[in-house]
């Protein structure tokens, strides 16, 4: 960002919230992710979900289609001489225990879970992306949470 006060380059940062769901023969394997292990967890890859506290977290869920539209906008807008940063996120609350709710739909099993002490973490993390909205007119079109999971699974399973 300080080389584009310079004028020599542009630069747009984008803070991209909870990237999930997939596309067409690309799954995310990342396990570590609350999306990706429930579906090793429906596929029968892994054994159960570790839910933090009672699953009333709340976060901020961006379908990767979405993401990476988000990206190419920020990349035709990217000028010399001009820094930008965005944040990337649906702005929708979506309780853990709303996501784990929905994968059982989608799935239309039980995810096996276990509860533990909730982790010191934030209670609650969205994106404000109303700068990127107004800017670059960037809208998260597919980042509802049926559409997330569905995604997500299709891609899981192969189908």
């Amino acid at each position: 960002m300080d080389l584009a006060g310079t004028g020599a380059i542009g630069a747009v940062s984008l803070r991209a919230f909870n990237i999930a769901g997939a596309l067409p023969g690309h799954s995310d394997p990342d396990e570590t992710r609350l999306i990706p292990r429930m579906m090793a967890v429906q596929r029968g890859t892994a054994p159960e979900l570790v839910v933090n506290g009672n699953g009333d977290a709340i976060r901020d869920f961006v379908h990767i289609a979405d993401m990476a539209e988000a990206f190419a906008l920020a990349l035709e807008a990217c000028e010399p001489r001009t820094a930008r940063a965005y944040n990337i996120g649906s702005g929708r609350p979506t309780r853990v225990r709303d996501v784990i709710a929905m994968v059982e739909q989608v799935t239309g099993r039980p995810v096996a879970r276990r509860h533990v002490p909730p982790a010191a973490e934030p209670q609650e993390l969205l994106a404000d992306s109303k700068a990127i909205q107004a800017d670059l007119g960037w809208n998260p079109h597919r980042s509802g949470l049926r559409e997330i999971i569905n995604d997500a699974w299709s891609a899981a399973t192969g189908q």
